[in-house]
């Protein structure tokens, strides 16, 4: 609420069934947009559903998931309100895995020419650190401010040395905390972990 304002442009990674892509797109209003990208072709459906029962024409949903590389990838829907990128170039097939499409942040923008972001909302269940990598070039340039939840020890500190090296800080959602070392995760309670909001040095 206190960094989405009217007119703005709000991504929503890993948009799920539209809890805060609803939100943003009420703040942003008829003067903004919001990109929602969700992979899920059962949940994506009924994230479109939420947008046209509410009348939100600002939101336009992207039927992928972001991250390091464009292509494809193994995507595992371990829940009916969850899922995640599989690590790696193969996956076993099963009951809960297909292929999805994906795309990095950079390409999203600088390529084909969508606006940028001043808002973005990061919950994609481990991948956190590959979407920004995928768009550090988008970062860097438009300093998008960063909510982000993490979701293991290993990217808290890979999430938290990238947006120290843009020149980011992070600061705690429930209590508004600054990070005090953004270079270590859980279970170092100075450092990241939890829900953040990253902000750049200007911010």
């Amino acid at each position: 609420m206190r960094y989405v304002k009217p007119g703005d442009i709000a991504y929503d990674l890993g948009a799920n069934y539209g809890m805060h892509t609803l939100l943003l797109a009420r703040r942003v209003g008829l003067t903004g947009r919001v990109y929602a990208f969700e992979p899920n072709p059962e949940i994506r459906r009924a994230l479109e559903e939420h947008l046209s029962l509410n009348n939100l024409t600002m939101v336009q949903t992207v039927p992928k998931a972001v991250s390091n590389q464009a292509g494809t990838a193994w995507f595992d829907s371990t829940g009916s309100a969850a899922g995640h990128l599989v690590n790696g170039t193969t996956a076993a097939p099963s009951a809960t895995t297909y292929q999805v499409e994906t795309i990095t942040l950079d390409q999203f923008v600088l390529q084909e020419g969508n606006a940028p972001p001043t808002f973005m909302k990061i919950d994609i269940e481990g991948a956190e650190s590959a979407a920004l990598r995928g768009g550090r070039e988008v970062i860097a340039r438009y300093r998008s401010v960063l909510l982000i939840e993490l979701h293991n020890p290993t990217e808290d500190r890979v999430v938290g040395m990238f947006l120290k090296g843009l020149g980011y800080r992070a600061v705690r959602v429930e209590t508004g905390e600054l990070v005090q070392n953004m270079e270590s995760g859980w279970p170092d309670r100075s450092g990241m972990w939890g829900h953040v909001i990253a902000l750049p040095s200007a911010a």
